[in-house]
């Protein structure tokens, strides 16, 4: 079955643009019909098509067209995993090389010089070659790898830059929207902040749920001393190392946290707000706008209706 599984996940990929079009092909295997792999995910709305372009070789041309993917926030858990391929993200991103219709290369940056970065997975790149350039690209007998002429290297690796530099917008862009971009933005408790030429993360201290936490100055110094000591001490470096490795195994925050847990953490989180001087209505808004309880609404839904009382505090 295993075997069965990775030949139909081959075909896919390398004959995916037989399956669709005119005179499109239908492919089994074991009785099951294959869906093409389409790497550039062309049929979702957050998709960027990039302009494309026709490079002089051959008798025809080669055709170069970059895409950007959407963002990892915008896809289903389905979308996510089909779109990541074989290898993962990270090792697809580059260049899609395909001889007439049939894929020869699914990823890399033809040692042009650049990179694989996690922040420039949504970067790829569709090359189409005629028949009569086999030579030139240095197709081996089983078409299946391939290297550019010399003379299409600088531009090539000038499209690339170009493609790169959008899929590095769409993170920046992204990064923006997290953050609390204004006083009442409250859905994260995160900020970045530029200090001698350096981004920094702290905790938003104007955050609603952290001013209740540091109000009281007994407790509030030692809470504010804690708050410092997270933040000088955060393993950047291991966390992009992972997340770059295996993106699609990171967790989602509080995504193993039960809603019993989880809402108990709401009512803890409520009478701190509340004795802080908040009114109901404004307790339940400051939660209500969390990312993380944007999952679970009808949490929010039950701490309304019957929220804890103050009591609970002694």
């Amino acid at each position: 079955m295993e075997a069965a599984d990775r030949v139909a996940k081959h075909l896919s990929i390398v004959f995916g643009e037989f399956m669709v079009g005119t005179n499109a092909i239908s492919i089994e295997v074991g009785n099951v019909k294959l869906e093409r792999w389409d790497p550039f995910m062309r049929d979702h709305a957050a998709t960027q098509i990039l302009p494309p372009e026709r490079l002089p070789w051959g008798r025809h041309g080669v055709s170069v067209q970059p895409y950007v993917l959407p963002h990892h926030s915008k896809l289903t858990k389905r979308e996510f995993e089909l779109a990541s391929g074989a290898k993962g993200w990270t090792a697809h991103q580059g260049f899609y090389i395909y001889r007439n219709k049939r894929l020869i290369s699914a990823g890399g940056w033809l040692s042009l010089g650049l990179t694989r970065d996690e922040h420039l997975k949504l970067a790829r790149i569709r090359i189409d070659l005629g028949n009569d350039v086999d030579f030139d690209w240095k197709l081996d007998v089983r078409k299946s790898v391939a290297s550019p002429p010399v003379e299409l290297r600088q531009e090539l690796k000038r499209i690339a830059k170009l493609t790169r530099e959008r899929a590095q917008e769409v993170y920046r862009h992204r990064g923006r929207r997290l953050v609390a971009a204004t006083p009442q933005d409250h859905s994260s408790v995160w900020e970045a902040m530029l200090m001698r030429g350096r981004t920094l993360f702290r905790i938003n201290r104007t955050h609603p749920v952290v001013q209740a936490l540091t109000a009281d100055d007994e407790s509030g110094r030692a809470l504010e001393a804690l708050l410092k000591l997270i933040e000088q001490t955060i393993p950047i470096a291991s966390i992009y190392i992972r997340h770059a490795e295996a993106p699609d195994q990171q967790p989602v925050p509080f995504g193993d946290t039960k809603d019993r847990q989880f809402g108990e953490m709401l009512s803890d989180l409520y009478l701190g707000l509340v004795a802080s001087g908040r009114s109901h209505e404004q307790a339940i808004a400051s939660l209500a706008v969390l990312s993380a309880s944007k999952e679970r609404p009808h949490l929010i839904a039950t701490l309304d209706a019957s929220p804890p009382s103050l009591s609970e505090l002694d």
